[in-house]
């Protein structure tokens, strides 16, 4: 993911379950978001600590809203302590504090092991696609829900199969 407006770069490391945050320009890790259990010290300054929720395992598509906010879809296989589930989740992130705190999760209908993909809509909802193979449902979800404490499903639709990306795409483009 690519942020104009500092020019960095968000490269999601999917087998280390870290999102890290680089200067396009310099090369230079800005931050890394995740677990830094086992970590070296000379790396440790670079990691966000958690204040409250869990980190991700195995996520995908990291997306930085202008507030500070980061969505993530989460896969969760080698998820420590958590049954198999997978989800859409926002981190409210301080850089200056290096802390996160975990603002909101959407629990898919499914627990999906590979694929995925999460976008904020213009219309502040978020789009979720729960896209791979699972936990024996052979079907893909596509989701529009409310990113508020009541998680608000606006739509669902149930595709056999698996998805590997979904974008939601303006009704206007096809007239």
């Amino acid at each position: 993911y690519y942020d104009e407006s500092d020019q960095s770069i968000l490269l999601s490391v999917r087998s280390q379950s870290w999102v890290i945050k680089i200067d396009r320009d310099t090369g230079q890790v800005i931050w890394i978001l995740g677990d830094d259990s086992g970590i070296s010290k000379n790396y440790q300054q670079t990691f966000f600590q958690l204040n409250n929720g869990s980190w991700m395992a195995n996520q995908h598509a990291p997306v930085l809203d202008q507030s500070g906010n980061i969505l993530i879809y989460d896969n969760r296989n080698e998820s420590s302590g958590s049954s198999l589930m997978s989800r859409a989740v926002i981190y409210s992130l301080d850089e200056t504090a290096m802390t996160a705190t975990q603002a909101w999760e959407f629990v898919l209908p499914k627990y999906t092991h590979s694929l995925g993909d999460v976008d904020y809509l213009d219309n502040g909802h978020i789009f979720i696609c729960a896209g791979g193979p699972g936990n024996g449902n052979n079907q893909a979800y596509l989701i529009e829900a409310a990113a508020d404490a009541g998680k608000t499903v606006y739509w669902q639709l149930a595709v056999n199969g698996s998805v590997y990306r979904a974008e939601k795409v303006p009704i206007e483009m096809f007239r």
